[in-house]
């Protein structure tokens, strides 16, 4: 009775609307993300990404992100190197930890401090799932991080079943692409969990783009599924997404 009439409506809308809303989010943070910011360089050499709001005759109104947080300042135009309006992408530059001062081009470098530490993502964690979820990259060195993620979704295998995930993982390598070893925790809503070791691939593209390749092995905690299943189930999976600054 109760699948019937919770279960079974959710099963038929669950990924519908989890796919509505992903596109819906990306099309949001998207013109946000790539928004241009403005330019101040400094007499003493700090290069600052802000948002100009006022030019007088002897100073500048602007506001740049200082301890995270976004906050108005004043400076003499004789502090003043140079100002141009629109001409900073996110994506383009790196920023000192907590705020909007440019530390470098990204261009010129190659560890995973230069990628978007978060996302939006479509996946197929389990076999015969689909998930969406939201991901932050936490870097503990030049070439090293790791990631955790949440999300919600569908599985196919127990019968259109609505499912919770969570994951974790480290990342190794540079650039924009990385070995991804993690872990994932599966929630069906009826059924038993899951735990999935995976081991795959990620590219990770500095304007956003991301992908991942990855094989896996469904480990079953029920007696029921590891009857039917075996204790362990091998399979692959592929994940879609969005990278994004804040």
């Amino acid at each position: 009775m109760v699948y019937n009439h919770v279960i079974k409506p959710l099963k038929q809308s669950t990924m519908r609307t989890l796919i509505i809303l992903l596109g819906v989010l990306i099309f949001i943070i998207n013109p946000v993300a790539a928004q241009k910011l403005d330019l101040i360089v400094m007499t003493s050499g700090d290069s600052i990404a802000c948002r100009i709001d006022k030019i007088s005759a002897n100073k500048i109104f602007y506001e740049m992100k200082e301890k995270l947080s976004w906050s108005t300042h004043t400076k003499d135009i004789n502090q003043i190197v140079e100002h141009q309006k629109n001409v900073i992408r996110r994506y383009n530059v790196r920023f000192k930890p907590g705020t909007s001062i440019i530390k470098a081009d990204r261009k010129n470098l190659k560890n995973v401090f230069d990628i978007p530490r978060n996302s939006l993502l479509i996946s197929t964690d389990h076999l015969f799932s689909l998930t969406a979820s939201y991901e932050h990259i936490f870097p503990m060195s030049n070439y090293f991080a790791f990631t955790t993620r949440a999300g919600a979704g569908i599985t196919y295998e127990s019968g259109n079943e609505p499912v919770i995930m969570l994951n974790s993982a480290a990342i190794f390598g540079k650039r924009q692409g990385f070995i991804d070893l993690g872990i994932s925790f599966y929630q069906p809503i009826v059924n038993s969990n899951v735990f999935i070791p995976n081991i795959g691939y990620r590219f990770m593209g500095f304007k956003g783009f991301s992908l991942k390749i990855f094989a896996l092995m469904n480990i079953y905690t029920s007696q029921d599924d590891i009857d039917h299943w075996r204790q362990g189930e091998l399979g692959a999976g592929i994940q879609l997404g969005y990278r994004f600054w804040w």
